[in-house]
């Protein structure tokens, strides 16, 4: 990396960390440009040079993590090979995930624009576009890796059936971390339990019928 680009990264990097902060202590809309740059210890002036504003910051770190979940879903499709462990470590992952960044998750599920116009008018909303795609296909090549080892159903299309699959275990991850304490509650079992069980059933959906 040229050393300009490594000097950028670097600041970037220090305001986006200070503004992590400060958005899991305060919230996103209490948290100010004045308060991020005290908390990173840079003018707010400089700020701006990195960042044209809080919402580039808050894009910037849901960038970082959704780029760090594609990587920990390439690390289990180049290190499983049996569609069951691969699917479970998947499922896992993406729990994982969400219990360490529950802000960021629900932002990408819900909030942050994806539609050509913003994407166009906000350049960074495109990379997470283009990331959130790469994560789609991380879960599709797991449908294919089922089909072909003769797990899953050989009809089902691989591109939809990620996406149905992707959009319900997200929204079972994001269930459990919100209804703890219903869930135990309701049916008697732990988070873990919970999305063990819900996985499962995801699981099953897909899988071929035994004779």
């Amino acid at each position: 990396m040229p050393k300009k680009k490594a000097l950028e990264q670097f600041h970037k990097d220090n305001i986006s960390s200070a503004a992590d902060r400060l958005f899991a202590e305060h919230g996103i809309n209490k948290t100010t440009m004045d308060e991020i740059a005290r908390e990173a210890q840079y003018s707010k002036a400089t700020l701006y040079v990195y960042f044209k504003s809080k919402d580039e910051i808050f894009y910037y770190i849901v960038l970082k993590a959704m780029n760090m979940l594609h990587e920990r879903f390439q690390n289990i499709l180049n290190s499983h090979d049996g569609i069951h462990e691969t699917y479970s470590a998947v499922c896992n992952q993406l729990a994982d995930f969400c219990e360490e960044n529950p802000l960021y998750f629900q932002s990408i599920l819900e909030t942050i624009a994806s539609d050509e116009e913003s994407r166009k008018r906000t350049p960074i909303l495109d990379e997470i576009y283009l990331i959130g795609e790469t994560l789609n296909d991380d879960v599709e090549i797991v449908m294919k890796r089922g089909i072909e080892q003769g797990v899953f159903r050989d009809n089902l299309p691989s591109v939809s059936t990620g996406l149905i699959q992707w959009a319900a275990l997200s929204g079972i991850v994001s269930f459990a971390n919100k209804k703890q304490n219903y869930i135990l509650q309701r049916m008697g079992m732990t988070r873990k339990q919970f999305l063990q069980f819900g996985f499962q059933m995801m699981f099953q959906s897909v899988a071929r019928v035994k004779d």
